[in-house]
C-alpha cells in the first residue's frame, strides 16, 4: 500500500541526514478490528405469535464476510430439527443476513441459527452460535 506521498517506501540510515525528526510518528500503522461481531436476531428469541410469513433477519453490529452467508452457517428448522427450505440474502452494506422461507411457515415452533461461521470483514467469528427460538 503507497504512503500518503505516493511513495512506496522510504530508505534511510542514521548518516542519510534527511530523515525529519518526526518520521515515525508519521508513519501509517493500520488499525485492525479483533473484536467479534455481534448479532440481533428478529424474531427475538422466545418470541411468539410469529407471522407465518415472516422472514428471519440477523442484524450484526459490523460488516460481515458475503462469502459466510451460506445454507451451512445460516439456517432455519422445525423444533424437530427438520430443516425448512429458505433463500439466503446479504444487505448492501453486509450487517444483515435474510433468510427468506420458500413458503408460508406453519403454526409450531422454529430455531433460526447463524453460526461461529459467520466472520467480520477482518475475519473474526461470532463468539457463540445465535439461536432463535420463536413460534408461529
Amino acid at each position: 500500500m503507497p504512503r500518503e506521498d505516493g511513495n512506496w517506501k522510504y530508505t534511510a540510515d542514521q548518516d542519510s541526514g534527511t530523515v525529519p525528526a518526526t518520521f515515525l510518528d508519521a508513519v501509517y500503522s493500520p488499525t485492525i478490528d479483533l473484536i467479534a461481531p455481534t448479532v440481533s436476531p428478529v424474531p427475538l428469541d422466545a418470541a411468539s405469535g410469529v407471522s407465518a410469513s415472516a422472514n428471519v433477519v440477523f442484524t450484526f453490529d459490523k460488516e460481515i464476510q458475503p462469502s459466510c452467508v451460506t445454507a451451512a452457517n445460516f439456517f432455519l428448522m422445525k423444533a424437530d430439527g427438520a430443516p425448512v427450505a429458505a433463500t439466503l440474502s446479504i444487505g448492501t452494506n453486509n450487517t444483515v443476513v435474510i433468510l427468506d422461507p420458500a413458503a408460508s411457515l406453519e403454526t409450531g415452533a422454529y430455531i433460526a441459527i447463524a453460526t461461529t461461521n459467520a466472520k467480520s470483514s477482518a475475519g473474526v467469528a461470532l463468539t457463540t452460535n445465535c439461536v432463535a427460538n420463536f413460534t408461529v
